[in-house]
């Protein structure tokens, strides 16, 4: 099968995938808005930000240099690789979920006495979306999207029952949901692909985990500095706003969630697919990749977004309810924004099968850079709104820079007779 051909393939899979957990976010989502109030949902939309930016942690320190390195391994030292980065993901995995539990929790609960509670079952659910992102990971490596994909089948089989079945007794609240999330994370965990806790060899153990350490310190701070360009807006609206204010942004944006994770599907098959190409300096074949690519990702979002924005009024009527009464206008905004966000994150992440991380870290500092003044003057003058429109600035400026500047100079060389064909 050729490179293209198993691409369309493998991404309808992950694509599926993909189309799954976004069904599931929503439908969590929609649960939590309809059966907790507007604070509480705000409170659970900034926890689940942090749980993403845990995963950003560990997936730059391990995750990233697992599937540059995997790409170009064959089989045999591709397995000993994930064995060996497998046992290293364990000790990063634990140490970022204690941290970032310790910290967010008094952010979103502040002194309650609850906040311990909220801290512990934070802690012990990003440690295992952590270890099942791994999975998952390995699996996309691996060419098994169809194994990742029954993973997160048996994930979200798990998690709504328990959602459901909370919200009927009376009993969802922040700590306890977290916990439930965990056990449903830890489903596909436990009957999956066992992963490494000890390392194989030590000497080799110690190789990988000096690469990886390597490759995450220059991917970190990029990676840590685009969070914050996705995700600050919540934490910046609801110190200016208060918690509402990142309730509806949350639930805005929740309609449109499916395009960006449509451009997560894509990432996870192309990017072995382009580290490949790059190994083989086949820059001809990249260039039409990459090309098809952002055409079917800008397609779907415009699709999408033109199938959801008629929905939004009868959704504000019959599911949202009136504390979400502004969701229609904030949802064409999200709409432009994740347009240009797929696009970007398209260059972002060839990029990123290129190993060019000085690249990815200077477009992700200057989007912070802009961010930093663009967003809290925004909500200033525009309000809630505000938040998005000053996530559209600083995405419009990475996009610039990495279609503009980066990728025509470390993917796409002059073609000559020896590396173009």
């Amino acid at each position: 099968m050729s490179a293209g051909r198993r691409l369309l393939a493998h991404s309808t899979v992950s694509i599926v995938d993909q189309a799954w957990l976004s069904l599931l976010n929503m439908t969590v989502g929609l649960i939590l808005i309809r059966e907790t109030t507007q604070q509480e949902y705000g409170g659970y939309s900034q926890l689940f930000a942090a749980g993403l930016l845990a995963v950003t942690i560990a997936e730059s320190v391990v995750s990233n240099p697992l599937t540059t390195l995997g790409s170009t391994l064959d089989r045999p030292e591709r397995d000993a690789a994930v064995g060996n980065l497998a046992a290293f993901h364990l000790r990063v995995s634990t140490a970022v979920a204690v941290v970032v539990g310790a910290v967010v929790a008094p952010i979103v609960l502040g002194a309650e006495p609850s906040v311990v509670a909220l801290a512990a079952g934070f802690s012990l659910y990003a440690f295992v979306t952590l270890r099942r992102e791994l999975q998952r990971t390995i699996g996309f490596l691996d060419g098994r999207p169809v194994r990742v994909l029954a993973g997160d089948v048996l994930y979200g089989a798990a998690l709504v029952g328990c959602v459901v079945g909370l919200s009927a007794t009376g009993h969802l609240d922040l700590p306890v949901l977290m916990v439930v999330m965990a056990l449903a994370g830890a489903v596909p965990v436990l009957l999956g692909n066992r992963l490494s806790a000890l390392p194989r060899d030590p000497a080799s153990y110690r190789a990988r985990r000096a690469y990886a350490i390597r490759r995450g310190r220059l991917g970190l701070p990029g990676a840590v500095s685009s969070w914050l360009v996705n995700f600050s807006y919540l934490y910046v609206a609801a110190a200016m706003l208060g918690t509402a204010a990142s309730a509806e942004l949350n639930a805005s944006r929740l309609l449109l969630v499916p395009i960006s994770l449509s451009v997560v599907a894509w990432s996870r098959v192309a990017r072995p697919m382009t580290g490949r190409l790059l190994a083989d300096r086949d820059h001809r074949t990249l260039r039409r990749l990459m090309a098809a690519s952002v055409a079917g990702l800008a397609l779907v979002a415009l699709v999408y977004a033109g199938l959801v924005l008629p929905l939004v009024p009868w959704l504000e009527r019959h599911v949202l309810g009136s504390e979400y009464r502004d969701v229609d206008a904030l949802v064409i905004w999200w709409a432009v924004y994740f347009a240009v966000y797929a696009i970007r994150w398209a260059g972002a992440t060839a990029l990123l099968s290129a190993d060019a991380y000085p690249q990815l870290l200077t477009s992700a500092l200057a989007g912070l850079a802009i961010l930093v003044v663009a967003l809290p003057a925004a909500v200033a003058m525009f309000g809630v709104r505000g938040a998005i429109i000053g996530l559209i600035v600083s995405e419009v400026l990475n996009l610039i820079l990495v279609w503009g500047l980066f990728l025509p100079r470390v993917l796409w060389p002059r073609p000559t007779t020896t590396d173009d064909h």
